[in-house]
């Protein structure tokens, strides 16, 4: 939306409307996760707290290159991801056979 200009009284309006605008975005993004998680995707931490929302590419001795929904490439050695993607790569092994 858009608004200009300065109207006494109107600043609970104008603030309900940004804070609608949030939480629609907000639900948005929630479901695109979603469906992107059904191919994949899913949230990477590297235990500083940087996340990434992006599916595995390519794997091998402990480099990763993790594929972002826009395309975008990152490439990030196993050991900097958090414990908990750690254990996810392992099981992710472990169900394809792989040492």
């Amino acid at each position: 939306g858009r608004s200009t200009g300065y109207r006494r009284g109107k600043e609970d309006f104008i603030f309900g409307q940004v804070k609608q605008g949030v939480e629609v975005a907000n639900e948005t993004r929630r479901v695109w996760h979603s469906s992107l998680e059904k191919k994949g995707y899913r949230m990477w931490s590297d235990g500083k707290g940087h996340d990434i929302f992006a599916k595995l590419g390519y794997y091998k001795d402990g480099n990763l290159i993790l594929v972002e929904p826009e395309g975008g490439k990152v490439r990030v050695s196993e050991s900097r991801l958090s414990a908990g993607d750690r254990v996810w790569i392992q099981k992710q092994k472990e169900i394809r056979g792989i040492q």
